[in-house]
Protein backbone atom coordinates (compact mmCIF):
# COMPACT_ATOMS: atom_id res chain seq x y z
CA UNK A 1 0.00 0.00 0.00
CA UNK A 2 1.80 3.32 -1.25
CA UNK A 3 1.18 6.40 0.61
CA UNK A 4 -1.16 7.82 -1.47
CA UNK A 5 -3.44 5.14 -0.77
CA UNK A 6 -2.81 5.04 3.01
CA UNK A 7 -3.93 9.04 2.73
CA UNK A 8 -7.15 8.53 1.18
CA UNK A 9 -8.00 5.83 3.32
CA UNK A 10 -6.59 8.04 6.48
CA UNK A 11 -9.03 11.16 5.43
CA UNK A 12 -12.13 8.82 4.52
CA UNK A 13 -12.20 7.95 8.31
CA UNK A 14 -11.54 10.97 9.57
CA UNK A 15 -15.08 12.27 7.74
CA UNK A 16 -16.63 8.87 8.31
CA UNK A 17 -16.03 9.78 11.87
CA UNK A 18 -17.01 13.42 11.69
CA UNK A 19 -20.21 12.23 10.73
CA UNK A 20 -20.68 9.83 13.32
CA UNK A 21 -20.14 12.38 15.92
CA UNK A 22 -22.38 15.16 14.17
CA UNK A 23 -24.71 13.37 12.06
CA UNK A 24 -26.70 17.23 11.46
CA UNK A 25 -23.64 19.29 10.60
CA UNK A 26 -22.74 16.95 8.78
CA UNK A 27 -24.44 16.91 5.80
CA UNK A 28 -25.32 20.46 4.67
CA UNK A 29 -28.65 21.86 4.89
CA UNK A 30 -29.76 18.69 7.21
CA UNK A 31 -32.58 19.82 9.75
CA UNK A 32 -34.07 19.00 12.89
CA UNK A 33 -36.53 19.52 15.93
CA UNK A 34 -36.14 17.70 19.42
CA UNK A 35 -39.50 19.05 21.54
CA UNK A 36 -39.20 21.98 22.84
CA UNK A 37 -35.18 21.55 23.18
CA UNK A 38 -33.15 22.15 19.89
CA UNK A 39 -33.13 22.11 16.32
CA UNK A 40 -30.88 22.70 13.48
CA UNK A 41 -31.38 23.68 10.05
CA UNK A 42 -30.98 26.05 6.93
CA UNK A 43 -32.06 29.88 8.06
CA UNK A 44 -33.45 32.39 5.28
CA UNK A 45 -34.09 35.85 5.65
CA UNK A 46 -37.71 36.42 6.28
CA UNK A 47 -38.79 40.35 6.67
CA UNK A 48 -37.12 43.17 8.27
CA UNK A 49 -39.59 42.91 11.25
CA UNK A 50 -42.37 40.20 11.06
CA UNK A 51 -45.99 40.96 11.53
CA UNK A 52 -48.81 40.01 13.99
CA UNK A 53 -50.81 38.32 11.78
CA UNK A 54 -48.79 35.23 11.59
CA UNK A 55 -50.00 31.42 12.38
CA UNK A 56 -48.92 32.18 16.14
CA UNK A 57 -51.28 35.55 16.48
CA UNK A 58 -48.08 37.22 18.37
CA UNK A 59 -47.36 40.78 18.17
CA UNK A 60 -43.27 40.77 17.07
CA UNK A 61 -40.74 41.86 19.63
CA UNK A 62 -39.97 45.25 20.44
CA UNK A 63 -36.47 44.51 19.40
CA UNK A 64 -37.58 42.99 15.92
CA UNK A 65 -35.79 39.91 16.80
CA UNK A 66 -38.48 37.45 15.36
CA UNK A 67 -38.53 34.54 13.67
CA UNK A 68 -40.62 31.86 11.89
CA UNK A 69 -40.34 27.63 12.11
CA UNK A 70 -40.85 25.44 10.13
CA UNK A 71 -44.73 23.71 10.70
CA UNK A 72 -43.60 20.46 12.13
CA UNK A 73 -41.34 22.07 14.32
CA UNK A 74 -43.67 24.36 15.29
CA UNK A 75 -46.70 21.53 16.02
CA UNK A 76 -44.11 19.04 16.93
CA UNK A 77 -45.61 16.88 13.78
CA UNK A 78 -49.40 17.34 14.84
CA UNK A 79 -48.57 15.98 18.25
CA UNK A 80 -48.53 19.20 20.46
CA UNK A 81 -50.21 21.91 18.36
CA UNK A 82 -48.62 25.37 18.69
CA UNK A 83 -46.31 24.10 20.90
CA UNK A 84 -43.27 26.82 20.15
CA UNK A 85 -45.28 29.72 19.78
CA UNK A 86 -43.82 32.23 21.59
CA UNK A 87 -40.75 30.13 22.52
CA UNK A 88 -37.74 31.83 22.60
CA UNK A 89 -34.37 30.64 21.08
CA UNK A 90 -30.92 31.08 21.09
CA UNK A 91 -29.79 30.61 17.13
CA UNK A 92 -26.27 29.88 16.58
CA UNK A 93 -24.17 30.30 13.66
CA UNK A 94 -20.17 29.68 13.95
CA UNK A 95 -19.28 32.25 16.46
CA UNK A 96 -22.46 34.53 15.88
CA UNK A 97 -25.63 33.96 18.43
CA UNK A 98 -28.61 35.91 19.11
CA UNK A 99 -32.50 35.38 21.06
CA UNK A 100 -35.32 35.51 18.88
CA UNK A 101 -38.33 34.22 19.53
CA UNK A 102 -40.92 32.44 17.35
CA UNK A 103 -44.19 34.29 16.30
CA UNK A 104 -45.19 32.28 12.49
CA UNK A 105 -44.48 29.28 11.20
CA UNK A 106 -42.64 29.28 7.47
CA UNK A 107 -44.66 29.46 4.86
CA UNK A 108 -43.13 26.44 2.83
CA UNK A 109 -43.97 23.41 4.26
CA UNK A 110 -41.57 21.40 2.32
CA UNK A 111 -38.61 23.07 4.63
CA UNK A 112 -36.81 21.34 7.68
CA UNK A 113 -38.35 20.97 10.97
CA UNK A 114 -35.40 23.43 12.63
CA UNK A 115 -35.53 25.93 9.39
CA UNK A 116 -36.11 29.25 10.09
CA UNK A 117 -36.78 32.45 8.51
CA UNK A 118 -35.90 35.42 10.29
CA UNK A 119 -35.98 38.90 10.71
CA UNK A 120 -33.83 41.54 9.62
CA UNK A 121 -32.02 42.23 13.25
CA UNK A 122 -31.74 38.34 13.39
CA UNK A 123 -30.22 38.09 10.58
CA UNK A 124 -27.70 40.77 10.73
CA UNK A 125 -26.69 39.49 13.93
CA UNK A 126 -25.92 36.04 12.72
CA UNK A 127 -24.25 37.13 9.67
CA UNK A 128 -22.57 40.21 7.58
CA UNK A 129 -23.89 38.61 4.04
CA UNK A 130 -26.94 39.63 2.09
CA UNK A 131 -29.97 38.26 2.98
CA UNK A 132 -30.10 34.68 1.16
CA UNK A 133 -29.20 31.25 3.37
CA UNK A 134 -27.31 29.85 6.27
CA UNK A 135 -27.02 26.41 6.39
CA UNK A 136 -26.24 24.51 9.46
CA UNK A 137 -27.72 27.19 11.58
CA UNK A 138 -28.29 25.30 15.17
CA UNK A 139 -30.46 26.74 17.71
CA UNK A 140 -31.89 25.84 21.72
CA UNK A 141 -34.97 26.85 23.54
CA UNK A 142 -33.87 29.28 26.31
CA UNK A 143 -35.79 31.52 28.54
CA UNK A 144 -37.12 34.82 27.16
CA UNK A 145 -34.80 37.75 28.15
CA UNK A 146 -37.26 40.34 27.60
CA UNK A 147 -40.23 38.47 29.44
CA UNK A 148 -40.76 40.20 33.22
CA UNK A 149 -43.54 41.34 35.38
CA UNK A 150 -46.60 38.78 35.76
CA UNK A 151 -48.13 36.98 32.54
CA UNK A 152 -50.41 38.65 30.29
CA UNK A 153 -53.47 37.27 29.48
CA UNK A 154 -54.81 38.13 25.45
CA UNK A 155 -58.57 37.31 25.25
CA UNK A 156 -60.11 35.88 21.63
CA UNK A 157 -62.23 38.48 20.26
CA UNK A 158 -65.58 37.36 20.67
CA UNK A 159 -64.90 35.65 24.19
CA UNK A 160 -67.83 35.31 26.21
CA UNK A 161 -69.16 33.17 28.95
CA UNK A 162 -70.30 30.86 26.11
CA UNK A 163 -67.50 30.75 24.14
CA UNK A 164 -63.94 31.54 25.20
CA UNK A 165 -60.16 31.65 23.85
CA UNK A 166 -57.61 32.80 25.08
CA UNK A 167 -53.45 33.24 24.60
CA UNK A 168 -51.15 33.24 27.71
CA UNK A 169 -48.15 36.24 27.10
CA UNK A 170 -44.93 37.54 28.24
CA UNK A 171 -44.09 34.20 28.95
CA UNK A 172 -40.36 33.13 29.79
CA UNK A 173 -40.50 29.71 29.39
CA UNK A 174 -42.68 27.44 27.15
CA UNK A 175 -46.24 26.90 27.73
CA UNK A 176 -47.35 23.92 27.71
CA UNK A 177 -51.09 23.92 28.87
CA UNK A 178 -53.55 26.23 31.03
CA UNK A 179 -56.11 25.19 32.98
CA UNK A 180 -59.28 28.42 33.45
CA UNK A 181 -61.43 27.26 36.40
CA UNK A 182 -60.79 23.59 36.33
CA UNK A 183 -61.59 23.48 32.77
CA UNK A 184 -58.75 22.48 30.14
CA UNK A 185 -58.92 24.26 27.16
CA UNK A 186 -57.45 22.66 23.53
CA UNK A 187 -55.03 25.08 22.26
CA UNK A 188 -55.24 25.59 18.37
CA UNK A 189 -53.00 26.34 15.39
CA UNK A 190 -54.02 29.82 15.95
CA UNK A 191 -51.84 29.53 19.44
CA UNK A 192 -55.13 30.28 21.70
CA UNK A 193 -56.41 28.04 24.18
CA UNK A 194 -60.66 27.36 22.82
CA UNK A 195 -63.18 26.49 25.35
CA UNK A 196 -66.80 25.84 23.06
CA UNK A 197 -68.64 26.58 26.12
CA UNK A 198 -66.55 28.47 27.78
CA UNK A 199 -64.91 28.70 31.05
CA UNK A 200 -67.92 28.63 33.45
CA UNK A 201 -69.89 32.17 33.36
CA UNK A 202 -68.69 35.29 33.10
CA UNK A 203 -65.44 35.41 34.90
CA UNK A 204 -63.92 36.34 36.97
CA UNK A 205 -61.43 33.63 36.66
CA UNK A 206 -58.41 31.41 38.02
CA UNK A 207 -55.84 30.34 35.44
CA UNK A 208 -53.24 28.34 35.74
CA UNK A 209 -50.50 28.22 33.56
CA UNK A 210 -47.99 25.02 32.80
CA UNK A 211 -44.97 25.72 31.46
CA UNK A 212 -41.92 23.14 30.28
CA UNK A 213 -40.00 21.40 32.92
CA UNK A 214 -43.06 21.16 35.36
CA UNK A 215 -43.58 24.61 36.76
CA UNK A 216 -46.87 26.49 36.82
CA UNK A 217 -48.47 30.25 37.82
CA UNK A 218 -51.57 30.79 39.02
CA UNK A 219 -53.42 34.40 38.53
CA UNK A 220 -56.93 34.66 40.43
CA UNK A 221 -59.67 37.15 40.00
CA UNK A 222 -58.62 37.63 35.85
CA UNK A 223 -61.40 39.48 34.15
CA UNK A 224 -62.97 38.53 30.88
CA UNK A 225 -62.49 41.39 28.26
CA UNK A 226 -62.76 40.26 24.64
CA UNK A 227 -60.31 41.30 22.20
CA UNK A 228 -58.15 42.86 25.25
CA UNK A 229 -54.91 41.87 27.31
CA UNK A 230 -55.52 41.06 30.55
CA UNK A 231 -52.55 41.64 33.21
CA UNK A 232 -51.88 38.63 35.74
CA UNK A 233 -50.95 39.75 39.42
CA UNK A 234 -48.08 36.73 39.53
CA UNK A 235 -44.69 37.24 39.19
CA UNK A 236 -42.29 35.10 37.25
Amino acid sequence: MNAATVLILTIVALLASAAHANPILAKRGGSYYTWLKSGAGMTTFWTEQGSSGGQCLLDPPANGMAVALQSNGLDNWGYTIASMCGVCINIHNGGNSVVARVIDKLANPERGPGDLDVTGPVWRALTSDQPGQLHDVWWEVVDCPDASGPLVYKWKEGSSQWWAGIQVRNHKKPVVSVIVNGQHPERQPYNYFVSNSGFGGPGPYTIQTWFEGGTSITDYNVQLQAGAEVKGSTWQ
